[in-house]
Parts: C-alpha cells; sequence; structure tokens
C-alpha cells in the first residue's frame, strides 16, 4: 500500500494539473511517473479518488502510531554487560 500512496502522493504534489472539459474532472500530468522515456502520463483525480486516497493516508497513519506506542510499551530489554578484563 506504501507504493500506492507514495505514487499518488507524487503525482499529486509534482503534477501538472488541469481540467478535463467536459465534465469539468481534475488531472494531472507527469513527467516524473512512472513511464517509458519521452512519455507524458496523465491520471484523473475526481473527488471519490482522493477522498480515498485521504481516507488511506488517515489508515496508514493510525496503523504506523498503533504500532510505534505498542513498540514504547513493551518493556526494554537490559542490555549486555560486558566487563573488561
Amino acid at each position: 500500500m506504501a507504493d500506492y500512496l507514495r505514487d499518488d502522493r507524487n503525482f499529486i504534489m509534482h503534477g501538472s494539473w488541469g481540467t478535463l472539459d467536459p465534465p469539468g474532472e481534475p488531472f494531472a500530468m507527469s513527467l516524473r511517473a512512472k513511464s517509458l522515456p519521452n512519455e507524458v502520463t496523465g491520471e484523473t483525480f475526481p473527488e471519490g479518488r482522493m477522498v480515498e486516497i485521504i481516507n488511506r493516508i488517515i489508515e496508514t497513519k493510525t496503523t504506523v502510531y498503533n504500532f510505534v506506542k505498542k513498540l514504547e510499551s513493551l518493556p526494554n530489554e537490559p542490555s549486555e554487560s560486558r566487563s573488561e578484563g
């Protein structure tokens, strides 16, 4: 999932934006997207897709937050003492 979120984020942040007429749907074009040399890739980003991307980001952030909290709640293991000699 992280790869899809990263690809969507990069397209959203680095794409050149426009609107398809009709129906007035937002789209982005990108040279950075995974494509063949000398090709420009374009994708549409209707409201439903944007809401889905936002929800996946929130879900992923919550999962990472819960994982970190779980790690922080684990008891620390004592480090091994090494005697010199």
